[in-house]
C-alpha cells in the first residue's frame, strides 16, 4: 500500500498564498489511511503548527473528519478520509510579510497522519476569492 497522500484540497491549491490576516477554512482529502481514523471525532485529533505565529497564539482546530470511503472497505488501500480545519490570523508580523504555515494532523497519542504547507500572503496583497465559471465549454 502507497503511503498516505493528498488527492484534493480546499483551496485547491494550499500554495497560492491566502490573506495572512484572515480565518481560513481549510481541507485536506487523503488516501491510503487506515480505515479506523475515519470513525474518529475531530476532537480526537490534533493540527502540530510550525513556520508562523498565529493571532494570540492560537491553534489550528480540527472542525470535521469525513469519511470519503466506500462501505466496503476495511484496508488502507481504498480508504479516503476529508480533514476540516479552521486556520486563524497570523500575528502582526506574520500579517505584514505572509508565510508558509507548515501542518502536521495527529492523532490524540501524537501518531502523525499527513504533513503539508498552507502559504499565506502579506495581509493587503491581491488575492484569487473565486474562479467562475469553473469550466468553460470548447466551441469548435
Amino acid at each position: 500500500t502507497p503511503s498516505p497522500e493528498i488527492i484534493s484540497s480546499f483551496p485547491r491549491d494550499l500554495s497560492t498564498g491566502a490573506p495572512a490576516d484572515q480565518e481560513h477554512v481549510i481541507s485536506v482529502t487523503v488516501a491510503y489511511l487506515d480505515p479506523a481514523l475515519a470513525s474518529l471525532e475531530a476532537s480526537k485529533l490534533m493540527v502540530a503548527l510550525g513556520g508562523v505565529i498565529t493571532e494570540g497564539g492560537a491553534s489550528v482546530d480540527m472542525l470535521q473528519v469525513v469519511s470519503k470511503t466506500n462501505q466496503d472497505c476495511n484496508a488502507r488501500y481504498c480508504c479516503v478520509i476529508e480533514f476540516r480545519l479552521k486556520f486563524p490570523p497570523l500575528d502582526q508580523a506574520g500579517q505584514k510579510d505572509g508565510g508558509t504555515a507548515n501542518m502536521t494532523i495527529k492523532t490524540g497519542q501524537q501518531v502523525s497522519i499527513i504533513d503539508f504547507t498552507f502559504v499565506l500572503t502579506a495581509a493587503g496583497l491581491a488575492s484569487v476569492v473565486l474562479v467562475q465559471p469553473v469550466t468553460i465549454p470548447l466551441e469548435g
